[in-house]
Order: structure tokens, then C-alpha cells, then sequence
């Protein structure tokens, strides 16, 4: 067992105003200091918004927290205003970045997959991620082959199911997982050419093109476990655009964006380690004002992200961090908490997940990202290490 300590980020890093303690819990976290009642409510102080019902939207993977009443308008009527502007903006970025699902005049994900070899124009958002993935130098964005069968891995409801899709225990399956990788790995057999003024075209050889018809392979490029990341900076920039600057969303996969520097709000993040099959809670982080974190986890926990893994009978975890050099599901430790004062959610994502999907963990690389203002938590020799520190 671990101590359990908090741990208050110094002044010269974050701005700490504590005046209202939002507790995010485990990322996904649905308490808050102070008895503010996070139901649905008009009464000035935290609330918690939800999306309105309706179309498919990105915040069923989100918790939004926002302070009402501290403007000219009532508590009600800035409500009402969040709660259509937050819906709109989830709305907007669960389409955009879908890879499964078309939608009338959207140039997504989806409608990237099927113009192949031709160039295309695609919703600005798309473009700037697939900007910031590709002057990344990563390779994840083309596993999407791979994701695909890693997606019907966590849907499994059976060890016995599970071996059809996992390529560590079905060796026939593990030679597609290389291949597929292979082929995302080599810019010659896939690469997306940005062509500027939001107009792409995604290169895809005919000798993957023969693969992917043999194989039943319908799409190249999908953001999978990256998905969230994108879409926290769209509604985040969406919310702030509109002048709704006071809360904080949160993804149930580990995706943090605060959406400005409210004065007299603090957050506390729960920080787990795995040992072996155990979690523990290892620290409370608590920190303030304009941040983005990303919170990686190779295991799930209770209250969030269950989905995105799958846990055999002898405790054994498949992950979605999967590395472009063969396909597999990794992580050079358990977990691994990034976050940034001045880049966003998907900056941070690109940073960190080299460091993470990895056979060890580079420690001296990750020093090195304190210049760009990336500070991190993680575990190593039983205690909490911290950058920067």
C-alpha cells in the first residue's frame, strides 16, 4: 500500500486561488468541496452540464463543470446558454472526427477514408489535427486497421471472445496486427498530404490497397484512444469563443481542458498507481487556472474509461496505447499524468505518447519537455516522481 499524500504544485508553476475545490476524482470524478451540489441546477456556483439529448455527441465521454452566476445575466439564463453552446460544440466535434460514421456536409474523419488519392477539403478542425499529427512525426493516426480490431477486443464479453481479437494469445492474428503496422509505419504506403486551405489528400499505395481488400480493412487514418483529445480543445475553444470561461471538462479516458483562468477556482486529480493487479491512490494533485492535462492509465478504474480496456479472467489488461512498430498494445509504466500551462490537450497527446507506448520509459526524455512547459507526474521505486521538481 501506498501513502496517500496532496501535494500543492508551487506558485512559480500554477497560480493556486483557493477559493472553490473541484474534486475531479479519477479524471472522471463527480464530487466537489464545499457541499456545491453538481445536479442539475440554476442556482449560482458549480454545476454540472450535460449535453442535450438528441444527436450522437462527444459528451457522453465528458463530465463539464461550470461556474454559474458570476456575470450580469441569471444563474438560469447562463445555463441555458452553456448547455446550447456546449451541446452544439459536442455535436460538432463527435462528427468531425468520426471514422465510422458519415454525415451530411461534414468533411470528417469518415469522408477522408473513402476519397482516397484524391485531395479533399475537410472541416478546418480535421485539418489542424491531422497538421499537428503529422509535423508530430508519430505514426498512430494510420493504426486504424489495428484500432479496429482492438475496439472489438474491449467489446469482448468472454476470455474466449477475446482471443479472436487479441494478437498476444492468437499468433495467426498477431501476424495481420505486424503487417497492418508495417504498413502504417512506412509514409511510401500511407500518408495524408496537406495541400493547405483545409484541403488534404490521404496517399494510400495499391499494395495496401491490396491488403486492405484482402483483409476487409475500410478505413487508414482514425484518432481512436487520441479521439478525446481533439475533441476537449474543440469545445473548449468553442466555450471560451462564446465567452464561457469558468469551468472545466473532463473525458473518462484521462483528457483535462480548464477553459480559462477563473479567479478562485482550484482543481484536485486523484493520482492511481497499478501494482501488479492493484490500484491504489497515490496522491491528490491539486492545481489552478488556464491548464491541459493528459492523465494516461494502462488499466481501467471504477469510475471511467472501462471501455477502452479489456481485463481477463487471470487479471491480465489489454490497453488502447498501441505502438505503429508492430501493432501491440504497450506502456513503459502503469501511468503517466502530463499537463501544460500554454499547450493544449492534443499538443500534450502527441508529447506524451512516445514516452508512453514504449518497451521502458525514457525518464531523461521526458525532463527535456519541462522547456516546452510540459511538467509530469509519474511512479518509479515506490514513490511519486515529478518533473521539474
Amino acid at each position: 500500500m501506498y501513502r496517500h499524500e496532496t501535494i500543492v504544485l508551487s506558485e512559480d508553476r500554477v497560480k493556486l486561488r483557493a477559493v472553490l475545490l473541484v474534486l475531479l476524482g479519477i479524471i472522471a470524478a463527480a464530487s466537489f468541496a464545499y457541499g456545491v451540489n453538481a445536479l442539475f441546477t440554476a442556482e449560482p456556483g458549480i454545476c454540472e452540464i450535460t449535453a442535450l439529448t438528441g444527436e450522437m455527441n462527444s459528451g457522453d465521454d465528458f463530465t463539464f463543470y461550470y461556474s454559474l452566476g458570476s456575470g450580469e445575466v441569471s444563474a438560469t439564463d447562463e445555463e441555458r446558454a452553456v448547455r446550447s453552446l456546449y451541446t452544439q460544440a459536442a455535436t460538432d466535434a463527435f462528427q468531425i472526427f468520426s471514422a465510422d460514421m458519415e454525415f451530411e456536409g461534414c468533411g470528417n474523419l469518415w469522408y477522408l477514408n473513402q476519397s482516397i488519392n484524391e485531395p479533399v477539403a475537410v472541416e478546418p478542425a480535421l485539418y489542424n489535427a491531422l497538421a499537428l499529427l503529422e509535423n508530430s512525426g508519430g505514426r498512430y493516426h494510420y493504426l486504424a486497421p489495428v484500432y479496429e480490431l482492438y475496439f472489438s477486443l474491449f467489446q469482448s464479453e468472454s476470455d474466449q471472445e477475446a482471443f479472436h481479437f487479441d494478437p498476444y494469445r492468437n499468433e495467426e492474428l498477431r501476424r495481420f496486427y505486424q503487417e497492418a503496422a508495417d504498413f502504417a509505419n512506412d509514409p511510401g504506403a500511407v500518408d495524408v498530404e496537406l495541400l493547405g486551405d483545409d484541403t488534404v489528400c490521404l496517399r494510400v499505395s495499391e499494395e495496401y490497397l491490396a491488403f486492405a481488400e484482402k483483409n476487409g480493412v475500410t478505413r487508414f487514418v482514425e484518432l481512436f484512444w487520441m479521439e478525446n483529445a481533439f475533441a476537449a480543445d474543440y469545445m473548449a475553444a468553442a466555450l471560451m469563443e462564446g465567452g464561457y470561461t469558468r469551468g472545466v471538462l473532463i473525458s473518462e479516458d484521462g483528457f483535462i481542458r480548464s477553459l480559462g483562468d477563473a479567479q478562485g477556482v482550484e482543481y484536485a486529480l486523484t493520482f492511481t498507481h497499478r501494482e501488479e493487479n492493484v490500484v491504489s491512490n497515490l496522491v491528490s494533485l491539486r492545481f489552478s487556472g488556464m491548464i491541459s492535462m493528459v492523465y494516461l492509465r494502462d488499466y481501467p478504474v471504477d469510475n471511467g474509461g472501462s471501455s477502452n480496456y479489456y481485463v481477463y479472467k487471470d487479471g491480465t489488461i489489454r490497453c488502447p496505447y498501441v505502438d505503429p512498430r508492430d501493432g501491440l498494445d504497450r506502456s513503459a509504466i502503469p501511468e503517466l499524468a502530463v499537463y501544460s500551462e500554454s499547450l493544449s490537450c492534443a499538443e500534450l497527446t502527441v508529447l506524451a505518447a512516445p514516452l508512453y507506448i514504449a518497451e521502458s520509459f525514457d525518464s531523461e526524455l521526458l525532463e527535456s519537455l519541462t522547456e516546452a512547459g510540459v511538467l509530469a507526474y509519474y511512479q518509479a521505486d515506490g514513490k511519486l516522481c515529478v518533473t521539474g521538481g
